[in-house]
């Protein structure tokens, strides 16, 4: 089995899991990554924005994310 990040439909909690070969997640083993994926998003979206007012991502006919920089920081707390 290959371990992915993945996002349960009934919590909405981001896991990293096995997968079996049919393509669902193993809930044996599980880990919650939910905040570690959100922080590595949000530093990710700071690296895009350096030196602009802001940063996205658009998803046709679903949403957009979007990065507007305020203070030149990072979600960790460093410069």
């Amino acid at each position: 089995m290959s371990k992915k990040l993945v996002v349960s439909g009934l919590t909405d909690t981001i896991f990293l899991s096995n997968i079996r070969k049919n393509g669902t997640m193993n809930t044996q083993g599980r880990e919650d990554k939910t905040d570690e994926a959100i922080r590595a998003v949000a530093n990710h979206m700071i690296g895009k924005s350096r030196g602009k007012a802001g940063f996205e991502y658009s998803f046709p006919g679903i949403g957009t994310l979007s990065w507007t920089n305020e203070t030149g920081g990072n979600p960790d707390g460093k410069a």
